[in-house]
Parts: structure tokens; sequence; C-alpha cells
């Protein structure tokens, strides 16, 4: 739950700073669905990281070697990138 919080509050902070919203759902596609481009998807990356330093005092990489070395991208969705922090919050 901790990690849906904190993507779920970082897509609300980004929607509020930019005209594009990305819909809260974990469904939504945030390739497709968003129209997000690769430095708003960056920016989303750090928003959640930042977010993620602030709530857990644990300094979490998300675009690391691993995630761009993944069959299927955990920044596909908002679910996909919800495992995902999931799983780098167990693993650190």
């Amino acid at each position: 739950m901790l990690a849906r919080d904190i993507i779920y509050e970082a897509i609300i902070s980004y929607n509020k700073r930019h005209k594009l919203k990305i819909d809260l759902n974990d469904s939504t596609n945030l390739m497709t669905d968003s129209k997000l481009d690769s430095l708003a998807l960056l920016q989303l990356i750090l928003s959640v990281e930042s977010l993620t330093r602030k709530r857990t005092k644990k300094n979490i990489n998300l675009a690391d070697e691993k995630a761009f070395s993944l069959t299927h991208s955990p920044f596909k969705s908002v679910k996909t990138l919800i495992d995902f922090l999931e799983m780098k919050l167990d693993v650190n």
C-alpha cells in the first residue's frame, strides 16, 4: 500500500504542475494513455524517488540498469510502476 500511496501522490503532484494529466488509475498506461514523453516520465520517476526517500528514509533508484534490462518495462503503467517500487522497497 505504501508504494501505491507514493506513486499516486507523485501523480497528483505532477498533474497540478502540468497541463497534461495522468489518470489516477492502476491500469493507466504511462506510455500511451497519458502521452508522457521521456522528459515527463523522468520527472515523474524523480518525484517518486524523492517521495520514497521522504516517507521511508530509503534511497531508491528506479531508473537503474535492472529497470532497463527487464523484458517488460516497469514504467509502462501505474500498476507496473507500483509493483516495481514495492520490489525495490523489499530489497532495500
